[in-house]
C-alpha cells in the first residue's frame, strides 16, 4: 500500500498522516522501521523534508550493510535480492547530496550536475534479465519524485525549460528534454522483454503523456528511445492477435491499421499547418469569437 500511495500525488498527504498514526504505536514503528525505510524517505522527499529523508536512507543503508555482513556466500539469489536495492538508495543519496549542494553553492553552478545525472539515469537501468519488473518499478517512481523535486526548486529562476533549450544538441539537449518519456520507455523495454505486454503497454501510455507535456511534442516525437519501443510493442501485439488468421484476414487488418495511421498524420499535419498561419488582429478575434459561439 505504501508504494501505491507513493506513485500518486494525490495520497501523499494521506500517506504522511498513516505514518505518522503508526509511528505513535511500538508495533506498527517496528515493523515501518524494519521493512520500509527507503519508503519513508521518499515521503519526506515529496514534503520537501530533506532532513528526515537523509535520516531513513541512512538506515536504509546500514541495514542492507548488515544483511550483507550476515548473509551466506553461496545465497546467490538472496544476494542479488540485496543487491537490486543498491541502486536505488544510491540514486536518492545523490539527490540528496545535490539539494544540499544547491543551498551552498547556488542554481548556476547546480544545474548542470543535475542534468549529468539524468544522463547517468539513461545508462543506468536494471537488467533486462535479472531484475523483477518491481525493482524498475521502484526505480522509476523515485527518479520521477526527483525530476519534479528539481523541477520545483528552480523554477523560481531559469527553469529547466530555458536552460534545456540553450544546451546544444551534442550536450544530450534531447535526452535531457525527454528525461521522463525516456524512463518510461525504459522500463515498457523492460516489461516488453519479460513478456509482460499489458504492463509494457501502460508505460507506453504514461512515456508518450510525459512526452507531451515535455514542452515540445514535436522534437520529442523524433527521439528513438520513445519511438522504438512503441514500434516494438505495437508489432508483437500486432502478431500474437493475428496468429490464428489467413493471410486475407491480416491483410485487411493492416489496412485498417494504415488507415487509421493516415486519418492521424492528416490531423496533425493540418493542426501544425494552422499553428503556422499568423491571422491579423483583427481576423483573429473575430475567429475566436466564431469558436466561442460554436
Amino acid at each position: 500500500m505504501i508504494r501505491a500511495f507513493l506513485r500518486r500525488d494525490q495520497y501523499w498527504v494521506t500517506l504522511n498522516q498513516l505514518i505518522q498514526q503508526w509511528q505513535n504505536d511500538a508495533t506498527s514503528k517496528a515493523y515501518l522501521d524494519s521493512r520500509f525505510n527507503f519508503e519513508q524517505a521518499l515521503m519526506f522527499v515529496t514534503a520537501k523534508d530533506f532532513d528526515r529523508a537523509r535520516f531513513f536512507v541512512n538506515k536504509e543503508a546500514n541495514d542492507l550493510i548488515a544483511q550483507w555482513q550476515d548473509m551466506a556466500k553461496l545465497s546467490q539469489v538472496a544476494q542479488h535480492m540485496l543487491v537490486q536495492k543498491i541502486q536505488k538508495v544510491y540514486e536518492m543519496k545523490e539527490f540528496l547530496q545535490t539539494t544540499k549542494q544547491l543551498s551552498l553553492q547556488g542554481q548556476a553552478e547546480i544545474l548542470p550536475k543535475v542534468f549529468q545525472q539524468f544522463q547517468s539515469w539513461i545508462q543506468r537501468r536494471p537488467s533486462y534479465s535479472f531484475d523483477k519488473l518491481a525493482v524498475w518499478d521502484d526505480i522509476l517512481t523515485a527518479r520521477k519524485l526527483y525530476i519534479d523535486s528539481y523541477k520545483f526548486m528552480f523554477k523560481k529562476e531559469a527553469g529547466f525549460g530555458d536552460q534545456i533549450a540553450a544546451l546544444d544538441p551534442a550536450q544530450g539537449r534531447d535526452e535531457i528534454r525527454d528525461i521522463g518519456a525516456i524512463l518510461y520507455a525504459q522500463c515498457a523495454k523492460g516489461a516488453f522483454r519479460m513478456g509482460m505486454y499489458d504492463s509494457c503497454d501502460r508505460y507506453l501510455k504514461t512515456c508518450l503523456e510525459e512526452r507531451d507535456r515535455s514542452g515540445d511534442a514535436s522534437s520529442g516525437r523524433a527521439n528513438m528511445r520513445i519511438v522504438l519501443p512503441v514500434i516494438k510493442l505495437k508489432t508483437e501485439q500486432f502478431r500474437q492477435e493475428t496468429m490464428n488468421l489467413s493471410q486475407g484476414e491480416k491483410l485487411e487488418r493492416l489496412e485498417k491499421i494504415a488507415g487509421v495511421l493516415q486519418g492521424k498524420l492528416a490531423v496533425a499535419r493540418r493542426e501544425e499547418r494552422d499553428r503556422k498561419i499568423v491571422l491579423p488582429g483583427e481576423v483573429r478575434e473575430k475567429a475566436l469569437l466564431l469558436e466561442q459561439k460554436l
